[in-house]
């Protein structure tokens, strides 16, 4: 009985690394609503196309991790308030065993980031859903792009 090799990497061309934007995801951390997260970052995952390649996956986590740390930073979080908010390095390495912990992990993240920057930032929607549904749709546009 022949086992299959679920360790092959996929075919690159299934990855659409050009739909890879560090900007798409900065911009949310920064204007997005955390009731958007799981629906944006899923898309963001569809997006960029067949993601099952740890070494893709470890990629994207990474890059979302230092980009959320540094902007947390550039909002005057110290390390440790900034830790609180993205969870350790082990957290994020933890992530990778599969694409749905990958996930569950990157909405938790940038949930935290937007939470902290409202904190930080004074910010409240005072119950305005509307404000955060333009956002998704924009970002949802630009993912489409």
């Amino acid at each position: 009985m022949e086992t299959e090799n679920t360790n092959e990497m996929p075919e690159m061309e299934t990855l659409r690394v050009s739909e890879l934007s560090r900007d798409t995801i900065k911009d949310f951390m920064k204007y997005g609503e955390e009731e958007d997260a799981d629906e944006f970052l899923k898309e963001y995952f569809n997006a960029l196309g067949d993601v099952r390649s740890l070494f893709f996956r470890q990629y994207i986590v990474t890059d979302m991790y230092v980009g959320a740390t540094y902007y947390l930073e550039t909002l005057g979080l110290n390390p440790e308030e900034t830790e609180e908010a993205v969870g350790s390095m082990q957290e994020a390495a933890d992530s990778l065993a599969d694409l749905d912990k990958t996930i569950e992990y990157s909405v938790s993240l940038i949930k935290n980031v937007i939470k902290a920057r409202k904190e930080r930032l004074n910010e409240s929607d005072n119950g305005n859903t509307e404000s955060g549904k333009r956002n998704l749709k924009f970002f949802s546009q630009i993912l489409k792009k």
